[in-house]
């Protein structure tokens, strides 16, 4: 329901309508495996102690330079 939500949204927004991944909503009736994490990257910790506002500040290769 909730992609049916989305989709109808994206398209009253004039954004594009993605397709549904059937092979995502497949797994997730199965039931995916119990997992979790959480994890800070070294990129975001960087901007945080450099007191930066973007993170393109503080990484190597932003994408508008790869």
């Amino acid at each position: 329901e909730r992609f049916a939500v989305d989709s109808r949204r994206r398209r009253d927004l004039g954004y594009e309508v993605v397709s549904h991944d059937s092979r995502l909503l497949s797994a997730l009736e199965a039931g995916l495996p119990d997992c979790s994490g959480v994890a800070l990257g070294i990129d975001r910790l960087l901007m945080i102690m450099s007191d930066m506002n973007s993170i393109d500040e503080v990484i190597s290769f932003p994408i508008d330079r790869a």
